[in-house]
C-alpha cells in the first residue's frame, strides 16, 4: 500500500497543472447522440474544445466521430 500511494502521489504531482476541465452538458449530448460512453465522449469533447484530432484505438469512437477521431493505425501509417 505504501508503494502504491507513493506512485499515485508522484503521478499526481507530475500531472499537476496539466489537467483539462470538460463541461458535462456537451459530453452527455455527444454520448447520447453517438451511443458511445460518457467516458469516451469526454475525450471527444476535449479534442473538439482544443481543436485537435483524437487518436484512439476505439473503433466505435472513430466511427461515431470521424471529423474528430482518427484510428491509431491510420495516424501512425
Amino acid at each position: 500500500m505504501d508503494a502504491a500511494l507513493r506512485m499515485v502521489y508522484e503521478a499526481e504531482n507530475r500531472m499537476a497543472g496539466r489537467e483539462f476541465a470538460v463541461a458535462s452538458g456537451p459530453v452527455l449530448t455527444l454520448a447520447t447522440h453517438s451511443g458511445c460512453s460518457a467516458y469516451d465522449s469526454e475525450f471527444v469533447a476535449l479534442a473538439q474544445d482544443l481543436r485537435i484530432r483524437l487518436v484512439t484505438t476505439d473503433q466505435q469512437v472513430v466511427a461515431a466521430f470521424p471529423s474528430t477521431a482518427v484510428a491509431l493505425d491510420e495516424f501512425a501509417g
